[in-house]
């Protein structure tokens, strides 16, 4: 093998950028695979001997080039899976199992002026070391795909356990990168780690004169030290160029030691749009190395320059972080409008919604929503490095859910800005109640809490609060009370409480009186006061009643009776057809109702339904009269939209009847045209609605309700036949029960009584010519419900009984087809209705004699 010193390594093989390698010539003993692959196993030897897979000096394309590495031994090399000088480079990749590999740089795809896309290195354990003492060791490089003057799109690089070791505390020799672009772009790379001890910095896509853009780091296990991890890192030198965007750092798992986490970074551009995720592990600072604090920390997106570091987001779900945590960080520019969702975990260090060493920090964002944090909170922080120190304004941390900040300081903004407006701390149902500062924001507002009467909302227990809270307003507007126990008349709550004086006057609270909600069916008023010794703010309820959104719940409920009662209707018209054609023996018979009717409820319930019927039956003679009998199926569908209000603001609410059931009719009618029937019936009726109420939070609540019914009726009747026509003089009597239901919207009971239905219903009906085949009818009746009332609990509050009971106007036309010579007839009927009742209800219905 012929031997290269590394003076002729720096003189004829390189030619060095930050990192990037061009190989020129080939030497004799440099490895180019065999139809693009190259196994490397046990017994082989490499020394500054360069590995590739393909390996194109003109303007070719390389792809699917392989190096697998699975034993041997390789030291001052550099291993391409496909190198193209002057084409693209794509698809290549390079395997490495277990093997020790030193001071050598690895590509799974590399061009010089093209792209590199697609490429992949592969490490499944091994050890990776580098000499720091040797020569020109800035060029080595674990690296995805590289393009000196193209794009490196799609690359990764996938790491599962090994040793990969810088050999430098602050690892400016070696590292890792999904894509490098060098005078390009650094698009949808990616670097996966799922265990192994690493000590060098970590890039998902890096950029040295372009933008960085779209890519990641996975990591989910093993060691992380001494390390910067950066989903995109852009470091062009040009003014204002060179932007980070879009990046994201996802951590599963892991401990990392004196390492730092950007979602991406900018040298001279800007860093927006990019995201940090920890779901887990271990982060922990060695103080008594010399590494700036301010190096390891964890931000959404960083900007080393006059540019801003804008919508940017860490998301914590778990792990112990002594790390401090930013959303946004500037070194000289603006950041704004980041956010910092904290959902659980331990947090030791700081947290800071925005930082900016020389610019402003604005509209930034901490939700706490969970987690143990023990350090400052600051909303938005500018270190003062411009006059006036900087603009710290609309910034804000809420406290929400569980989060325990029982040992934290809450700032609005850093101790040094005097230029600061609209900074405020949020309470949005948050369990705990303690913290230990609360300064330095213009603005307090209560949105939710979990009310507790006598309980404090927001105790602040570091003695030295004197008149720390003397310039913030007080906002307690839209007040929402989380608690599902019954509230009393002057129950009260401390909303701010100190040992200390808080400073608080009354020109400080916005709002002295303010409604309230609960859930969706309690609201009130509360009174706000301030205790003479300590100015504490206290919260007392003056006013307390049901939500009048709720009626429309217990509309539905009347609705659904009134349907189902329209049920027992539709089987004594079968009745009716069922004998007009006096043909003896078994028929079947079907109806269908089609309807449009009003309820005379608070809301003026519109519904539009479908009723059926199906079954079948006999009509035989005994002694001196006709009996008909039949038992049937029957359903019905409605639906239904109505309007609802919830403090000013009015929205459409969906809702539909459904029921199900079955039942057995009979008639008995003499010679002398007196007859008498009744039916029995039963079935589950089931009433639902979407957006039927709203809480205080905006969101809207449907509710299901399923309940058991039952009915009968009894009827009495008189055919009379005169001229050419009959006159019907009847009167019916129905009987409906439905079973009470109970059910949950958004933490509140709903309980519906038994509904009790009786009516009574008279009428006259006369048909023409009953001996033709068409007969035209024509009818009169008068209903009336005595009772439909339905009962209703909305929380602690009974609801106004709302009822049926009234009287029902009935007017009908209808026609009957029927022959001596057909088998079947059929009856065609429109009725109206005034009243109680109002509407149109047309019907088919039709029998067959087998």
């Amino acid at each position: 093998m012929k031997t290269k010193q590394w003076s002729k390594l720096a003189g004829v093989l390189f030619t060095t950028g930050t990192i990037g390698l061009t190989v020129s010539p080939v030497y004799a003993d440099d490895i180019i695979g065999n139809n693009g692959l190259v196994e490397i196993t046990d017994g082989q030897s490499y020394s500054e001997d360069n590995i590739y897979g393909w390996y194109k000096t003109d303007a070719t394309n390389v792809t699917k080039g392989k190096v697998n590495i699975s034993g041997g031994t390789i030291d001052c090399s550099s291993i391409y899976g496909g190198y193209s000088k002057n084409g693209i480079s794509t698809n290549n990749e390079v395997n490495i199992l277990g093997k020790t590999i030193a001071n050598s740089s690895i590509y799974g795809g590399y061009s010089n002026s093209g792209n590199s896309e697609n490429n992949e290195v592969n490490i499944f354990e091994g050890t990776f070391k580098l000499d720091p003492q040797l020569p020109y060791n800035n060029t080595i490089c674990i690296c995805g795909g590289y393009s000196n003057s193209g794009n490196s799109i799609n690359n990764e690089v996938n790491i599962s356990g090994g040793i990969i070791d810088d050999g430098t505390i602050d690892n400016k020799y070696l590292s890792i990168y999904g894509g490098y672009s060098n005078r390009g772009d650094s698009i949808n790379n990616k670097v996966t780690i799922s265990g192994g001890d690493i000590s060098t910095n970590i890039y998902g896509g890096y950029s040295d004169n372009g933008n960085s853009t779209n890519n990641e780091v996975n990591i989910s296990g093993g060691t992380i030290e001494n390390s910067s991890i950066y989903g995109g890192y852009s470091n062009s030198e040009n003014k204002n160029s060179g932007n980070s965007t879009d990046n994201v750092v996802s951590i599963y798992g892991g401990t990392f030691k004196n390492s730092s986490i950007s979602g991406g970074y900018s040298k001279n551009g800007s860093s927006t749009n990019n995201i940090v995720n920890i779901y887990g592990g271990t982060f922990e600072i060695d103080q008594s190395l010399p590494i700036p604090n301010n190096r390891v920390h964890i931000s959404g997106g960083y900007s080393a320059s006059r540019n801003s570091a804008n919508n940017n987001i860490v998301n914590i779900y778990g792990g112990e972080i002594s790390s401090s945590i930013c959303g946004g960080y500037s070194d000289m520019g603006n950041s704004t409008n980041n956010i910092i969702n904290i959902y659980d975990g331990v947090i030791s260090n700081s947290i800071l919604g925005s930082f900016s060493d020389m610019g402003n920090s604005t509209n930034n964002i901490i939700n706490i929503y969970g987690g143990v944090i023990s350090n400052s909170i600051y909303g938005g922080f500018s270190n003062g490095g411009i006059k006036d120190g900087g603009n710290i304004s609309k910034n804000l941390i809420r406290l929400s859910g569980n989060a325990d900040v029982s040992k934290a300081e809450l700032y609005g903004y850093g101790e040094n800005a005097s230029n600061h407006t609209g900074n405020t701390l949020v309470i949005d149902n948050w369990k705990n109640n303690s913290t230990q500062k609360v300064r330095n924001f213009d603005n307090i507002t209560f949105k939710s809490i979990q009310w507790k009467n006598g309980g404090v909302v927001l105790n602040i227990t570091d003695e030295d609060t004197d008149n720390k809270l003397k310039d913030t307003k007080i906002n307690v507007d839209n007040f929402i009370l989380s608690s599902n126990q019954n509230l009393n008349l002057n129950d009260s709550m401390t909303l701010i409480q100190s040992s200390a004086n808080t400073g608080l006057k009354e020109k400080n609270i916005i709002n002295k009186s303010i409604l309230f909600t609960q859930g969706v069916a309690t609201i009130g008023n509360l009174e706000m006061q301030l205790d003479d010794a300590t100015n504490n703010l206290i919260s007392k309820i003056s006013s307390i009643e049901r939500n009048p959104q709720t009626d429309i719940v217990l509309d539905s409920r009347v609705a659904g009776t009134a349907f189902v009662n329209q049920g027992a209707d539709i089987a004594t018209d079968s009745l009716n057809l069922l004998m007009n054609d006096n043909k003896y023996g078994v028929h079947t018979f079907g109806a269908v109702y089609g309807s449009q009717n009003k309820y005379d409820v608070n809301s003026d319930l519109k519904i539009n339904g479908w009723n059926t019927i199906a079954g079948a039956g006999n009509i035989i003679r005994k002694d001196n009269a006709d009996v008909a009998w039949g038992i049937f199926y029957e359903n019905g569908t409605g639906n239904y939209r109505t309007n609802n209000s919830f403090n000013g603001d009015f929205f459409r609410s969906d809702g539909s009847l459904l029921y199900n059931g079955g039942g057995a009719a009979i008639r008995y009618k003499k010679d002398d045209g007196m007859y008498y029937e009744a039916s029995l019936r039963a079935g589950t009726l089931n009433s639902s609605m979407s957006k039927a109420v709203k809480d205080g939070y905006g969101n809207f609540y449907g509710f299901d309700s399923d309940s058991n019914y039952w009915g009968a009726h009894l009827g009495i009747g008189k055919l009379l036949h005169k001229d050419e026509g009959e006159w019907d003089l009847y009167g019916k009597y129905f009987h409906t029960k439905l079973d009470g239901d109970k059910f949950d919207i958004a933490g509140d009971e709903f309980i519906f009584d038994d509904v009790t239905s009786d009516r009574l219903r008279l009428g006259v009906r006369y048909t023409t010519d009953t001996n033709n085949k068409w007969d035209m009818y024509y009818g009169l009746a008068w209903d009336y419900e005595f009772n439909g009332d339905s009962n209703m609990k909305a929380g602690q509050f009974e609801a106004a009984k709302e009822s049926l009971q009234g009287s029902t106007g009935i007017i009908e036309l209808g026609t009957i087809l029927h022959s001596n010579d057909l088998p079947w007839q059929a009856d065609i009927n429109l009725k109206g209705y005034v009243g109680e009742k109002e509407g149109l209800l047309g019907m088919v219905n039709l029998t067959y004699l087998f």
